[in-house]
């Protein structure tokens, strides 16, 4: 529907095209300023005669009615808006993704401590602990629903405890190794 008209003139397809680029802001009175402005030193240059904004005006409201401009320009908005929309959610994707490998390395350290503190027998490791539950946490929130994202940072800047996801940290490390861990809570 932003593709020129069946019987648009360049002259008009073109002003169109400018007409669109204005972006939100856009009316016809500001597009003939905008014409009128560029082509005043061409034509003067030529020895031609520059057109009144009431003139140029007229001419856009008339192109503006016979090419359906009002229809086509709210198209061509609501394609960027969704062109924008893929982008924006393309890059929240990829930003959540990194945040999940950045947890799923956090956890990855947060074990590998916590094993090799095992094995020299000085467990428990809280600062292994503490790195391993929040790359859980980091790539628990990477791969939440948004919505569930936002409202865990609410929690979290409100100062409530996320009771249940500590439990099911401190589960999971006693399934893992079948080791009690301390009771001390940071």
């Amino acid at each position: 529907m932003t593709t020129k008209q069946r019987r648009e003139t360049p002259k008009a397809a073109a002003a169109f095209a400018r007409y669109c680029a204005m972006g939100s802001e856009r009316s016809l009175v500001k597009l003939a300023h905008k014409y009128r402005h560029d082509i005043a030193n061409a034509q003067l240059e030529l020895g031609k005669r520059v057109p009144t904004l009431a003139s140029l005006k007229r001419v856009f409201e008339r192109w503006s009615s016979q090419y359906h401009w009002q229809e086509r320009v709210r198209t061509y908005d609501q394609e960027r808006a969704e062109e924008a929309t893929r982008k924006r959610d393309a890059a929240l994707e990829a930003m959540y993704e990194r945040q999940a490998r950045i947890g799923l390395i956090g956890e990855a350290a947060g074990l590998k401590e916590i094993d090799r503190n095992i094995e020299a027998g000085t467990f428990p490791a809280q600062a292994a602990i503490i790195l391993l539950r929040q790359g859980i946490e980091i790539e628990r929130m990477a791969r939440a629903d948004p919505l569930d994202a936002l409202e865990a940072k609410k929690n979290k800047r409100s100062g409530r405890k996320m009771a249940e996801a500590t439990s099911r940290d401190d589960v999971k490390i006693r399934t893992v190794w079948g080791h009690q861990i301390d009771d001390h809570r940071d």
